[in-house]
Parts: C-alpha cells; structure tokens; sequence
C-alpha cells in the first residue's frame, strides 16, 4: 500500500507540470497571433511608459515617443487594448498584494495599480490622435454618462482624437447651457481642439458669449479663436 501515495504524488505533480506548459503554450500563441510594431505589442510597448521615469511630475509622455508612435501604427488594436485598460481594476486583495510588495522590498519592487495603468491608458489614447477613431461609438456613451469622470474622459478623448465632427460638434454643443463645470469646459477645450471643422457651432457660442461669465465666457472666446472667429472678441 506505501507506492500508492507516491503514485499519487507523482500524477499531482505531472498533471500540474502539463497545466503549466498547457498555459504557457496558449500565451505563446496568443503572443504569435497579436499585432506588432516592431516585433512588440501593445501590451509589450504599454509596459514600457514608465510612469516614475520624473519624480514629483505628470506622466511624461509626447507624441513622439516611440510607444505612441507603435500604438498609432497599431491602429484599431492598440486602442481597444488601451480602453480595456483603462477601465481595468484591482480587487482588494491586489491592492493589499501591491501595496505589501511595495512595503517589503522598500520601494524597489512596484507593481502597477490599476489606477496608473488607467492614467497610462488616458494619456496614451488621447495621444494617438485619429489613430483611435474605432473608439468613437463607445466614447459617445461616456460622454454622456452622469458620471462625472466618464464624462469628462469621454469628452476629452473625442477632442483629442479630432474626428468625426458631425457627431462630436452637436454633442460639445449640447453642453454649452451645462451647469456641470467640467463637462462645459471639456466641450469648450473639444471645439478649440477641432478648429475649423467646428465653424457650425460659431452661432451657439456667439449666444454662449451673452450667458456665460467670468471664466466660462473666457474658455467660449478661446473655442471660438479656435475655431477661427475673432470678430465677436473686443
């Protein structure tokens, strides 16, 4: 009756030994098959913006950097990946993981909190420009949404990326009454961004001019010299 025991140890380990190379086989091919910039994907090129590369600073990240310019060449693909990414997030025991990873190596040894992956994800999606157009649909929900920050990343990504006006324009337009500060002045910032493509909404905005006050007529004056308008500004 004693080799039964270690039969059963020996299956243990080699069904676990098969689960490992089953896993690790399956993320090969899932790695073979995604799309690559210069034999990186997005996941790989995500990794590398490092958000502590400047302490006490905002991410710095151009439209230059060479993970941007993979994830425009990428296309559809980067931007889906950036979105799942940005509205990815931990569950408690990741965050008591991270934090205690943190704590025990003092500092050398940071994991990414689904918070800076979420920022990540914000900066390098409106950096990509047009290149993320695919994500206008769902933007347009977000921006709409009466969560404050959906809303306000909604916008501020449809601005960022610059296209479709015919649907982006009326949705800004739709806050200039809005006593929601933020979602006013992200449509503001949004119209200045698109220029003259926005010459349609020069109307609403002259009438915007007589409403608003203070800094909210200031953040109207500048969509509308964004857009190209001067005359109404004395």
């Amino acid at each position: 009756r004693k080799p039964r025991p270690r039969l059963n140890r020996s299956h243990l380990l080699l069904g676990f030994i098969t689960l490992c190379l089953l896993v690790w086989c399956l993320k090969a091919i899932h790695h073979a098959t995604q799309p690559k910039y210069q034999g990186k994907t997005a996941e790989e090129w995500f990794a590398l913006v490092d958000p502590h590369a400047q302490q006490n600073a905002a991410l710095a990240i151009s439209h230059a950097d060479p993970a941007i310019q993979a994830f425009q060449h990428l296309g559809p693909s980067a931007a889906r990946f950036l979105w799942r990414e940005l509205h990815v997030t931990d569950t408690a025991l990741k965050k008591l993981f991270i934090h205690k990873a943190a704590e025990w190596s003092e500092g050398r040894w940071l994991i990414e909190t689904s918070e800076t992956r979420n920022f990540k994800a914000l900066v390098a999606l409106g950096k990509m420009g047009p290149a993320a157009d695919c994500l206008i649909p769902e933007l347009l929900i977000r921006a709409q949404s009466t969560n404050h920050v959906d809303c306000y990343r909604g916008l501020s990504l449809i601005g960022h990326i610059g296209t479709r006006p015919e649907v982006a324009v009326p949705l800004f337009l739709s806050n200039v009454t809005s006593t929601n500060p933020m979602a006013f002045g992200q449509s503001m910032a949004g119209l200045e961004q698109y220029g003259p493509p926005a010459s349609n909404a020069l109307p609403a905005l002259e009438q915007a001019l007589t409403l608003r006050t203070g800094h909210d007529r200031l953040l109207v004056a500048y969509a509308m010299v964004g857009i190209g308008d001067r005359s109404k500004l004395t």
